[in-house]
């Protein structure tokens, strides 16, 4: 390997930042410093894209970029010298750039350089939760009243509570809905109840290092 790519989309981030002014560009970097463990990208562009007065799509791909970014270096059996020679290796080898290459690589070091550890770590347990096909994004119960007839009289009203699911699958978010009855809604509560008290017990054990995504 003579070099390391960095996409197109990723210089144009870089273009982006160096356009902020110094002070939002700190205020962004510190945000990187600070970084708790497990907290999930959404959370975390959303804190930041508050904080900073940038929409959160701007956010997000930057964030993307030192994700890559980080993600690179560390999977890439390199010191951070060798790591940024080929950068500007390839960089030197595109036409018309928006920043001059060197330009380019301190903004780039500026990411590395403030991104904390959590942030590894995070992408990598990420990864591993996105080895299921689905993932949880969020739900909501709502209640439907519904009467029951009977030749024509009207018997009573049977309440069914409907549960909305929004997963992710395939880089897309579905939703899907189930009919739930008492029953099932106690049923559901001990099942939430019990992983709870699982995991409260995993954390409560010094052999095992349990966090979670917030």
């Amino acid at each position: 390997m003579d070099s390391i790519s960095i996409p197109k989309r990723d210089i144009r981030k870089v273009k982006y930042f160096s356009e902020l002014s110094k002070e939002t560009q700190n205020k962004f970097l510190e945000h990187l410093r600070n970084f708790e463990l497990g907290t999930m990208p959404k959370t975390f562009i959303e804190t930041v894209s508050d904080d900073l007065g940038i929409p959160n799509n701007e956010i997000a791909e930057l964030f993307s970029t030192v994700m890559s970014l980080v993600n690179s270096k560390k999977t890439i059996d390199l010191n951070e010298n060798d790591f940024y020679d080929m950068i500007l290796a390839s960089l030197n080898r595109e036409e018309d750039l928006p920043l001059e290459s060197l330009d380019i690589i301190e903004i780039l070091k500026s990411f590395t350089e403030n991104s904390n550890e959590n942030i590894y770590i995070t992408l990598e347990a990420l990864k591993i939760n996105g080895d299921n096909s689905r993932i949880y994004i969020d739900s909501k119960f709502h209640s439907e009243i519904r009467p029951v007839f009977i030749n024509n009289l009207h018997e009573g009203n049977l309440c069914i509570h409907v549960l909305k699911l929004e997963y992710r699958e395939n880089d897309e978010n579905k939703f899907f809905y189930i009919s739930l009855d008492l029953d099932d809604l106690k049923n559901l509560k001990d099942n939430i109840e019990k992983a709870e008290k699982e995991l409260n017990l995993l954390k409560s054990s010094d052999k095992i290092k349990i966090f979670d995504f917030k």
